[in-house]
């Protein structure tokens, strides 16, 4: 998809729409920003799509599906209202051209390029059936090229149905028979889809149908090609025997890449070779920026949780009021960035001291029933001393109330401070490092160490002496 311009669009749940840059029949695709800032595409869907309330429940169960989708050939699947007015799906934005705008330009792609891109493919595939997921409308155009024609592929666009037994929803040519037929779109599906779009990659055009050979398709992939067309979904083979197959089949080295003006009109009509004008250096092409997906920063966030846990380990008391307090501002800018405010107001600090609040019995419970665990243990011989046990579950309530299922405001206020601290690679492994340093050389610390409770030394001991009669009142 390329972007068009246009005018502001205006607020899709708390996503700001700039621009739309493309419509079909899965409705009308905008880019725009999520709250912390980063570029996306939100994807308004049909309103008719999930009319009912079983619908709107299946659409949102698969949204989050979907989001357990992981591969840097498949677009992220970020966030997704079912229940909106119209229901809206966003997904990290993909720069770059349709397969099918590039093919239709450029020509067919040949050798190491063709390769490169039915590798992605696979892949990508690969990913959504490990997750549990079918993409339905794999085709063309539903494949961007980021970086052009020499880049990557990556696919985008799922398609989306209301109800276990609806079909798919993409283009015909590119469907299986069966999907064409009526039956429920299944993995196989997927993969003759991707056969058909390699071939169009190949030669330009959709294969004649399932079961015809691919003709002008590389000698190599004609064998998994054909198998992946094959009229019975039951013969099909699997994505990942695809990633073999291909990763196995030679050919040839990349295509070169074209310059946008090769040649030159000379005199008398003759080609002459384009170069720099006399006395201006030669443009320097600019890097292209490279786009990741949320792994990153959901690595950095635990790396974080790990960290604070083990310290509250370390000194249960200071620790655990520093990790409510640190949990408590995680949820006000959290708040403030679910209405798509710059900086936090007296509802989010309310909204946040009322949802901590609620979920501090939740971390207590976690706390208490692993001390009373580790302490219970001495039934089987295996004597915990109690300050340890109680310095644990100390830092297991305190991971609860930053983590645990149920509670995601934090994390997800630390994922959001983690993508605009490390946008790129290099951060990234700077910023990992560190953390990663720290977690190990504390959670070191909490194995080794023994917990101190101060300045809380009277609570201390009231919970070792508590503790202690608890373990000998054991069988």
């Amino acid at each position: 998809m390329n972007q068009q311009s246009g005018e502001l669009i205006g607020r899709i749940g708390p996503y700001r729409a700039l621009t739309r840059i493309g419509a079909d029949r899965m409705g009308v695709v905008h880019r725009g920003t999520d709250p912390a800032g980063r570029d996306v595409a939100i994807r308004e869907l049909p309103p008719g799509l999930a009319a009912d309330e079983a619908g709107r429940r299946r659409l949102a169960e698969e949204i989050a599906v979907l989001r357990g989708v992981l591969s840097p050939h498949a677009a992220d699947v970020l966030d997704g209202d079912a229940y909106a007015d119209p229901p809206y799906v966003v997904t990290r934005y993909v720069p770059g051209r349709s397969l099918a705008a590039t093919v239709a330009g450029e020509g067919p792609l040949r050798g190491g390029t063709l390769r490169r891109v039915a590798l992605g493919l696979a892949r990508a595939l690969t990913a959504v059936h490990e997750a549990g997921a079918v993409h339905r409308d794999l085709r063309p155009g539903t494949v961007l090229m980021v970086g052009g024609r020499q880049g990557e592929p990556v696919v985008a666009d799922f398609g989306l149905v209301p109800a276990p037994g609806a079909a798919g929803v993409g283009d015909r040519d590119y469907q299986a028979p069966e999907v064409v037929a009526g039956r429920v779109a299944t993995a196989a599906s997927d993969v003759y889809a991707w056969a058909a779009t390699v071939v169009f990659a190949a030669t330009g055009r959709p294969p004649a149908g399932a079961g015809a050979p691919p003709d002008g398709v590389p000698g190599p992939l004609r064998p998994v090609l054909e198998a992946a067309l094959a009229p019975d979904p039951a013969a099909r083979p699997a994505a990942g025997a695809l990633v073999d197959a291909v990763a196995a089949a030679d050919l040839g080295p990349p295509e070169e890449p074209v310059a946008p003006a090769a040649v030159r009109a000379g005199a008398g009509g003759a080609p002459a070779p384009a170069g720099p004008r006399p006395g201006r250096p030669s443009p320097t092409p600019a890097a292209p920026r490279v786009e990741l997906g949320p792994a990153w920063s959901r690595l950095l966030a635990v790396l974080t949780v790990v960290l604070v846990s083990a310290v509250v380990i370390m000194v249960p008391a200071a620790g655990a009021a520093a990790a409510v307090a640190g949990a408590l501002a995680l949820r006000i800018w959290d708040s403030a960035a679910a209405r798509g405010a710059a900086s936090p107001g007296p509802v989010d600090v309310g909204r946040a001291l009322l949802r901590t609040a609620l979920t501090l019995p939740y971390a207590a419970a976690v706390a208490v029933a692993l001390t009373v665990l580790l302490v219970a243990v001495a039934t089987v011989d295996v004597r915990t001393p109690p300050l340890w046990a109680c310095a644990w579950g100390t830092g297991a309530g305190v991971a609860a109330l930053w983590a645990a299922p149920g509670i995601g405001a934090p994390r997800r206020q630390l994922e959001r401070v983690f993508t605009r601290l490390a946008p790129e690679p290099g951060r990234i492994v700077l910023i990992g490092t560190v953390l990663g340093v720290l977690a190990f050389v504390a959670v070191v610390g909490a194995v080794s160490l023994t917990p101190s409770f101060a300045p809380m030394y009277g609570l201390q001991n009231t919970l070792v002496a508590a503790l202690e009669r608890l373990q000998n009142a054991l069988p």
